[in-house]
């Protein structure tokens, strides 16, 4: 683990530098306090939803480097692949669209089998 930053929070302020903005503007970016992060405050952790946002925010962000410190990833995981979110939800997306237009369709030919029953 890389001893010149050996926290998360240390790491943050780190990625803050290298992102050429202040602290503070940086932490208010992701929804984050500067107090949180100087003195003994700076010791502690971060929470989930906290290192999410640093994430979305700042997408080139090596996560295993902000979480661990370690600059290796770790092997033997290396060939995990996960369906992405966006992927997933527009595929349910278009399956809904699809439904959609089914039952607008079928609406229709309700009506019209009415309209030729009444006559």
């Amino acid at each position: 683990m890389d001893k010149k930053y050996p926290t998360i929070k240390e790491r943050i302020l780190l990625v803050a530098k290298n992102q050429g903005l202040s602290y503070e503007s940086f932490l208010a970016k992701v929804d984050l306090k500067y107090a949180n992060f100087k003195g003994k405050q700076k010791l502690g952790g971060i929470n989930s939803k906290s290192i999410e946002k640093i994430i979305s925010e700042f997408p080139d962000i090596n996560l295993h480097w902000l979480i661990t410190g370690d600059q290796k990833m770790p092997t033997g995981n290396q060939n995990i692949v996960m369906e992405t979110p966006l992927a997933y939800e527009n595929s349910y997306k278009d399956k809904y669209l699809l439904m959609l237009e089914e039952n607008r369709e079928l609406r229709i030919e309700n009506k019209l089998l009415l309209k030729s029953s009444d006559a």
